[in-house]
């Protein structure tokens, strides 16, 4: 009983680790994706004017 208990807590605050990365691994890569995007923007602009 004591041992599921544990494994439980375990389980859920793991849960809730891989959560909070993820979350934070989604927020990086939204801005790197628009910093690369709005470099390309003024790459292009810089070569088509």
């Amino acid at each position: 009983m004591i041992i599921s208990h544990v494994v439980s807590d375990f389980l859920t605050v793991t849960a809730n680790a891989i959560c909070q990365v993820y979350d934070y691994i989604s927020q990086v890569t939204a801005r790197l994706v628009c910093s690369l995007l709005a470099k390309i923007k003024v790459f292009k602009c810089n070569i088509l004017g």
